[in-house]
């Protein structure tokens, strides 16, 4: 059996594509998919791991709730 992973590691390039495909791949319009995706971005930059990534998740359950 494989070891877990136990940490995945993207830029912050990476980072801002995933939350711009996540978000708009789940409703939300372009323009503020692209706000938001900059806010992660720059939580992820910056540490504040509850305004980063982590964040994505908050919004795609927000956006699937209507």
């Amino acid at each position: 059996m494989s070891e877990p992973i136990a940490e995945i590691v993207l830029s912050l390039d990476e980072v801002h594509a995933l939350a711009l495909r996540v978000l708009t791949h789940n409703g939300m319009s372009d323009a503020h998919a692209r706000a938001i995706a900059n806010v992660i971005t720059q939580g992820q930059r910056d540490e504040c791991h509850s305004h980063g990534v982590y964040r994505l998740l908050v919004c795609v359950r927000s956006l699937k709730k209507g």
